[in-house]
């Protein structure tokens, strides 16, 4: 959803919003929507382009070069976008809990010649736009309380990262991605495990067709075998394994040699495993042996 909206130095860049977001707790929406307010829509300005600096900030640490205007020069894009994570998730957000508008009046003062409520209004309007919902601020976030704090949310399996509120405390990307983890937690301790078993009965079939038909009701296609499953959708870090993420991995029990499980988030997994007749079971996360960790919901 992110990449949708960042444009210029920032193409492609979501992935860092999420990372960032997650560690300091501010919804990663709100400050791309910022970012594109600084630096135009097609997020190109000067200070972007020659500096990394995607939020306008005038850093006061003395370390950060500045500009002749004393804007903060940052030496890659990662360092640019975990500044204005910094400065809003730690000092406005859980220092000075600071709401959205509260946040933009100090952020972009009207003493420095901004419309206050126009730039406040139009992030509104454009969350409203890539997202499908009212902006308020129970949205914002909590923030954290330093960096080193910040440092201690980096855990893989703990990310949320979406504004779709579901089950256990997961907020979702979207609804592919809500239904896959959803449809898998309502049958845990149901079914029975079956080896090449019904592709269309989630109750009688084995660790991919499980994984099949789940991706199935979401609307997307995917193989039905495990030796399909590893290349479906596109590869991403353990680390950054996400609820409705599976992992095809190698077993010393499957005829396949092969095995396939669900991340529903948490740090635990749903799958269809075990001896013949064996239920759905729900567990912490394990990999074993080569692994493959695929996302097929964005």
């Amino acid at each position: 959803m992110l990449n949708k909206v960042l444009k210029g130095t920032l193409a492609g860049k979501g992935e860092l919003f999420y990372k960032y977001g997650n560690m300091y707790k501010v919804n990663p929406m709100l400050l791309v929507l910022i970012a594109r307010t600084e630096t135009g829509a097609d997020m190109d300005s000067n200070l972007a382009k020659n500096n990394n600096n995607f939020f306008g900030i005038k850093d006061p640490d003395p370390s950060i070069p500045k500009t002749k205007g004393g804007y903060g020069k940052y030496s890659s894009v990662e360092e640019g976008i975990k500044r204005g994570f910094h400065f809003i998730g730690i000092s406005h957000v859980y220092t000075k809990k600071r709401t959205f508008e509260q946040i933009i009046a100090k952020w972009a003062p009207k003493s420095d010649g901004n419309n206050v409520a126009e730039y406040i209004a139009g992030v509104k309007k454009l969350y409203k736009k890539y997202t499908g919902t009212e902006w308020n601020n129970s949205k914002l976030g909590s923030g954290v309380s330093s960096d080193s704090e910040a440092e201690r949310n980096i855990v893989h399996g703990k990310i949320t990262r979406g504004n779709i509120q579901g089950i256990n405390g997961i907020n979702f990307v979207n609804q592919k991605q809500k239904i896959i983890v959803e449809e898998a937690l309502k049958v845990v301790g149901k079914g029975h495990y079956v080896y090449g078993g019904n592709r269309n009965n989630i109750y009688g079939t084995d660790c991919s067709g499980f994984i099949y038909i789940l991706h199935k009701k979401a609307g997307i296609r995917i193989g039905t075998t495990t030796k399909s499953q590893k290349y479906n959708g596109k590869g991403v870090s353990l680390k950054s394994i996400l609820p409705g993420d599976f992992i095809v991995m190698d077993s010393k029990y499957s005829p396949s040699g092969r095995h396939v499980v669900l991340y529903v988030g948490n740090g635990q997994i749903v799958h269809n495993s075990g001896g013949k007749g064996a239920p759905i079971k729900k567990q912490k996360l394990y990999t074993y042996g080569k692994y493959y960790v695929r996302r097929c919901w964005e």
